[in-house]
């Protein structure tokens, strides 16, 4: 499990190997969830750091859907989840 605290709240990734399964719950400064998505089937978990940014992006493949989600963790946090058939 990774946590990441910012002024914006806390972003919290974790990853099951077993399963494939990863969830990412994001909540305010004051606990207030604003996030929590649970996906099966990750085939790809990868992080980015540049001069100016940190990220992830996990991949996903279940059946007939396949997907990414890309999460900014700095300097701001936020999260962009497609899912789509195949």
């Amino acid at each position: 499990m990774l946590t990441w605290h910012s002024d914006e709240g806390v972003l919290v990734l974790s990853y099951e190997a077993v399963t494939r399964s990863v969830r990412v719950c994001w909540s305010n400064v004051d606990g207030d969830s604003l996030m929590d998505v649970y996906r099966e089937g990750a085939t790809r978990l990868a992080f980015t750091s540049t001069r100016w940014a940190v990220g992830a992006q996990i991949d996903f493949s279940v059946g007939e859907c396949a997907g990414v989600m890309e999460i900014d963790i700095s300097p701001r946090i936020a999260v962009r989840d497609r899912l789509l058939f195949r």
